[in-house]
């Protein structure tokens, strides 16, 4: 079930080593310049920059497609929505959700009060209701604070989310953001970047989108999404 995005995590991550292969070349062949100006260094320092656009990219896939499938799962399994965590009602019943901002004055209470009596009903939740539906965030690009949110709303408990991760995702998020919205170049975000430490992200990016997609793969295969 979660075995196409182990695959395409690895595509992505053998595309971002072939990158890292190129930025060691260029680095062997600046450190035999012995100090004279280097022609390749704005291409160097570029592909250390965009280096973050893609492990950005890992990230953002990971987690939207561990939450796709286990979604999707869960939706197929035939339950009632008395029988999944109550977290899990705000992804489920979200179009009942979004009906109650809206609805008037006059229908507000009854609204309010059948919606409550569908939350403790056994009603069967609808296959698929979550397709394309957005990450349970505030629509941001994915930090801890949405990794937070998105574990809240499934209920798991995870020691994932260390102060160094933390720090290493808003450094990764920050220089992405720098290159895509154009205020930097990536050859400017690069040439901060020492190889050591960027090779220290793509290893850890590895693991904690390794270790993102085994969370959700057990939590369909024990089924902690039950109550």
């Amino acid at each position: 079930m979660f075995d196409y995005i182990h695959t395409e995590l690895s595509h992505k991550q053998f595309e971002i080593r072939s990158i890292f292969a190129q930025i060691q070349n260029l680095e062997e062949e600046q450190r035999q310049n012995r100090g004279q100006p280097f022609a390749k260094e704005e291409l160097l320092n570029s592909l250390k920059g965009l280096s973050f656009v893609l492990l950005y990219g890992c990230i953002e896939y990971s987690v939207t497609e561990s939450v796709k499938v286990t979604e999707t799962a869960i939706s197929l399994q035939n339950l009632s929505l008395n029988q999944i965590k109550p977290t899990l009602i705000t992804r489920f019943l979200y179009k009942d959700f979004d009906a109650l901002h809206s609805v008037g004055r006059k229908q507000k209470w009854q609204k309010r009060l059948d919606f409550m009596q569908r939350v403790i009903s056994d009603a069967p939740i609808i296959a698929n209701i979550c397709d394309d539906l957005e990450l349970p965030t505030d629509g941001q690009n994915i930090r801890s604070t949405q990794l937070k949110s998105i574990f809240d709303t499934f209920s798991i408990t995870t020691e994932l989310l260390t102060p160094e991760w933390r720090g290493r995702l808003k450094d990764i998020v920050d220089n992405r953001n720098a290159i895509a919205h154009g205020n930097k170049t990536a050859s400017m975000v690069g040439r901060a970047i020492f190889i050591t430490d960027l090779q220290d992200r793509i290893q850890e990016v590895n693991q904690f989108c390794t270790a993102f997609i085994e969370i959700f793969a057990k939590y369909i295969q024990e089924e902690e999404y039950k109550r």
